[in-house]
């Protein structure tokens, strides 16, 4: 779940998860009262007041007076978006897209750059140029950036530091303490800095779109290579090492070479790629009976003729996939990544620290 259901106050420890739930509460809803949060959290008004008095004048403000039907008109309170700056990069193999944001994943900057990818060490300093440009230029305080989220093509380790290990990038030994330089934390003295794949981004942000409510989850992402992200009863599913969605490397049963079917899905012309997506699409949707699937990136070229092979396939077959493209059209990784990134700063703003080993929880 998003946030915690009950409050208890049984120890510090479930003191700190308990003010993350309220904050996250409020973050998600925008605007409450203290009664709206301790009725929605099953906790007391005092807990509540306990809670939020930290943050008052910075992440949490309150204005106004809420509507009553009598007695006493509540205060309204409000989660503070423009407190601070949040970050997230999208890397593939020829491009990156930088977004600066703030904390309601709203852009203040956008900017897709082509760039060869490959090169960790000056990727980086690409990035911190684009980040310092936008200092200079007035959209940015250094000070205020307070989580960067980078999205890879390839498998993140979520069992020791984040690392890139896959084609079409093939880092080795980058992890979110050395992708950037010392000079680059002067800049951003407070700046987090976390990896996450890009199909488990997309996932993430698509989720977060929904309010975090559809259980059940399956979304693909098409560029140089093809990766799946899965929402598994509310949770980011990875597997046991961090490759779970790698549908790319499947081998395919159909084709009369026995490769990929990233191989076999490159070298198809446009009803062959459509033919293999539904039928990718129609054996997801059995596998994983997911509430839909979302599609992005450049399988956009082919989505009419998807739609007419699964027309056809449902009346042969009586199967009903749930399917449509994301919303965010190019920019849905980033999406994604602010949405870690907005996730990762309430979790620091609690407990003081970035997660030396970032997993996902939802």
């Amino acid at each position: 779940m998003y946030f915690k259901k009950s409050i208890k106050r049984t120890s510090s420890a479930l003191k700190r998860a308990n003010s993350l739930g309220v904050l996250e509460l409020l973050y998600k809803i925008g605007v409450g009262t203290r009664t709206k949060l301790a009725r929605e959290l099953n906790a007391s008004l005092p807990t509540i007041s306990r809670v939020i008095e930290p943050y008052l004048g910075d992440l949490v403000f309150i204005k106004g007076k809420d509507n009553s039907t009598g007695g006493r008109k509540p205060e309204r309170v409000f989660f503070n978006y423009s407190a601070r700056k949040i970050g997230g990069v999208q890397v593939d193999k020829d491009f990156f897209i930088l977004s600066v944001s703030n904390l309601n994943k709203i852009p203040i900057v956008s900017e897709k750059v082509q760039f060869d990818c490959t090169n960790p060490h000056s990727l980086s300093q690409a990035i911190h140029k684009k980040l310092s440009s936008y200092v200079k230029k007035g959209k940015l305080d250094k000070k205020s950036l307070e989580v960067l989220t980078i999205a890879v093509a390839g498998t993140v380790s979520a069992k020791e530091e984040p690392v890139a290990v896959d084609p079409p990038l093939s880092w080795r030994r980058i992890s979110n303490e050395n992708f950037f330089s010392d000079e680059f934390h002067k800049d951003f003295p407070n700046c987090s800095v976390l990896f996450e794949n890009d199909a488990n981004a997309l996932a993430v942000g698509e989720y977060a779109d929904k309010g975090y409510d559809e259980e059940n989850l399956v979304c693909i992402y098409l560029s140089s290579g093809i990766g799946m992200g899965i929402i598994i009863n509310g949770r980011l599913y990875r597997g046991s090492q961090g490759r779970a969605g790698e549908i790319g490397k499947l081998v395919p049963f159909f084709g009369d070479k026995i490769d990929t079917f990233e191989d076999y899905f490159g070298r198809c012309k446009r009803l062959k790629k459509a033919d293999a997506m539904i039928r990718l699409l129609n054996n997801l949707s059995l596998l994983f009976n997911p509430s839909e699937i979302v599609l992005s990136g450049s399988i956009d070229g082919i989505y009419r003729e998807i739609e007419k092979l699964e027309k056809s396939l449902s009346q042969s077959q009586g199967t009903n996939i749930k399917y449509r493209m994301s919303k965010h059209g190019e920019f849905a990784i980033i999406n994604g990544a602010l949405t870690i990134s907005a996730k990762e700063f309430l979790r620091e703003k609690v407990y003081g620290y970035s997660k030396p080993n970032y997993l996902l929880e939802l």
